[in-house]
């Protein structure tokens, strides 16, 4: 016992988690925890529970033994049903996939939560950007290799990976604070900057209220393509079956309200790993 827990400490110290395997371990216990595990930090818990409930016309307490996996799966439909639309979205030019910047925002917020009380999340927050996409497009060349996914999705998928790390390498060293260059960025430095730059206060003598919206805007655009386009996507099998699986092991008896989903809209497919 205090081996274990001597490679536990020892892996929470370290500055860097690059290794594909200790990545790979990381995120399949990130997915298979309950989300209960985040009802200890409400408002942001309680507030993801409660849309998704409405939303998607379902029935989650807070003794729900539903998985950090297919919360993901769900908000990646929340893109199909305009019960997710922001506020004048048609307005501020956002595309349908905005829907799940909100809820993108708060899993994000929860995660880092969750680092001060849990080592293998803290372990979540250290792995290194460029570690972790290179194990993702790892994952998915050998799933091509294998078969098991056509050439459109492979090249569809590691298109976004590689546009969400350099979107993530230009969003981190926008920053003159941090002086760090790309090797060194971590995913948890990627997400504090968002929860960071989304909570500044705006100081009508400093700066421009556009700029204001621009920065808060970018912020959540950055975790939605982080939770979407980088854990959702390419780590989850995911399907319409799959989606209505989970819709008909909670939702609402009776039905009074069926929800309409347009697919076409949503994130879906994709997951060329993690069974």
């Amino acid at each position: 016992m205090s081996k274990e827990l001597d490679r536990l400490e020892k892996r929470a110290t370290q500055k860097f988690v690059t290794d594909h395997e200790d990545i790979d371990r990381i995120i399949r216990y990130l997915f298979s925890l309950p989300f209960t595990a985040f009802t200890r930090y409400s408002p942001g818990y309680d507030c993801l529970r409660n849309d998704l409930c409405k939303g998607f016309n379902i029935s989650m307490d807070r003794k729900t033994n539903i998985s950090m996996e297919d919360v993901l799966i769900l908000i990646g439909y929340e893109p199909g049903t305009p019960f997710f639309d922001p506020p004048d979205r048609g307005k501020m030019g956002f595309t349908k996939s905005f829907n799940a910047a909100g809820h993108s925002y708060i899993f994000a917020d929860l995660i880092v939560s969750l680092s001060h009380n849990d080592i293998h999340i803290k372990e979540f927050t250290k792995i290194g950007l460029n570690a972790y996409t290179d194990y993702i497009t790892e994952k998915v060349k050998a799933e091509y290799r294998d078969k098991l996914i056509p050439y459109t999705a492979h090249s569809n998928i590691l298109n976004k990976v590689d546009e969400f790390r350099r979107a993530s390498v230009e969003y981190v060293q926008g920053d003159q604070k941090t002086g760090h260059d790309e090797c060194t960025i971590t995913l948890g430095e990627l997400i504090g900057q968002a929860l960071s730059r989304s909570r500044r206060r705006w100081n009508c003598a400093d700066v421009l209220l556009d700029e204001y919206c621009a920065e808060t805007i970018g912020s959540y655009v950055m975790l939605n393509r982080f939770i979407m386009d980088s854990l959702r996507m390419p780590l989850i099998r995911s399907d319409r079956e799959r989606f209505q699986e989970i819709i008909t092991k909670y939702r609402n008896i009776p039905v009074e309200y069926p929800v309409r989903i347009d697919y076409e809209k949503c994130f879906e497919h994709g997951g060329i790993i993690l069974k």
